[in-house]
């Protein structure tokens, strides 16, 4: 029984020695981790603004993969792009316009041998607003909010304008050097930006005041196939940077061009 209060006191005195040197050994990675030497503790907000266009393909495959039809939607683009940044933490709101000749069935007017009528494009403009909120370190970043359109009750869209979807971003790897990075419903603008899914790696970071290139793949709501995508931020001075996106499938119907600028204020 005395050893074991011996024992028990013991553990009592060494334990806070112990924290303590677990501490120290590991304040170097901690820091290194939470901190960033060329940041600043100060706050800062960018306003972007993007245009875009490009063409949206709908494809229709049977049940051994084999392209049934393929058309392409024509759409014009623009949207604008807030962020806030404090310390770690960022705070971000996304919204934007797609115009779209969308391509659907008239069922009121029927063929000859046709029961469900003939092809007609109808022209329809949406806006999608997307608020999120995210964290940014040196080797890891995250973003995460939700994606809804104010004019949800057109039901007959291929970007399937009646529903809400959650967006995410995820970065691993140095924001200076080479990362990897992926993203679901978070580019802007929405399709010529860099479309519904993109995958990738990136070398530099915009967060620095860097060149940032990043090429990846891209995937949209007309297809499960996907095609090459490309997104540049420029910096021209410590306030203003180019951003450039573009993403083209491989029958020329997919294809997506955009240009903007943000500025820090």
């Amino acid at each position: 029984m005395k050893y074991h209060n011996r024992n028990k006191s013991f553990y009592k005195m060494s334990k806070p020695k112990l924290l303590s040197l677990i501490f120290i050994f590991l304040y170097p990675y901690i820091i290194g981790f939470t901190t960033d030497p060329d940041s600043t503790s100060t706050s800062e907000t960018l306003v972007g603004v993007i245009f875009g266009l490009g063409s949206h393909n709908v494809v229709t495959r049977d049940c051994s993969r084999i392209i049934i039809s393929s058309t392409g939607i024509p759409f014009k683009e623009a949207a604008l792009a807030v962020e806030h940044r404090e310390e770690w933490g960022r705070f971000y709101f996304k919204g934007g316009l797609t115009a779209m000749n969308e391509k659907t069935r008239e069922l009121s007017v029927p063929k000859q041998n046709d029961t469900y009528g003939e092809w007609i494009y109808e022209r329809f403009t949406t806006v999608y607003l997307n608020p999120s909120i995210g964290a940014e370190w040196k080797y890891f970043g995250i973003e995460a909010g939700v994606l809804f359109f104010t004019n949800s009750g057109i039901v007959s869209s291929s970007l399937d304008l009646n529903q809400t979807y959650p967006t995410d971003k995820l970065r691993i790897g140095n924001n200076r050097r080479a990362h990897f990075s992926f993203s679901f419903f978070n580019n802007v603008p929405l399709l010529s930006g860099g479309n519904i899914f993109d995958i990738g790696i990136g070398f530099g970071s915009e967060e620095n005041r860097r060149l940032l290139l990043w090429l990846g793949l891209a995937l949209s709501t007309g297809d499960d196939h996907f095609f090459p995508s490309l997104k540049t931020s420029i910096p021209f001075s410590e306030k203003l940077l180019l951003d450039l996106r573009a993403n083209t499938g491989f029958n020329g119907k997919q294809f997506g061009l955009a240009a903007g600028v943000q500025m820090i204020i």
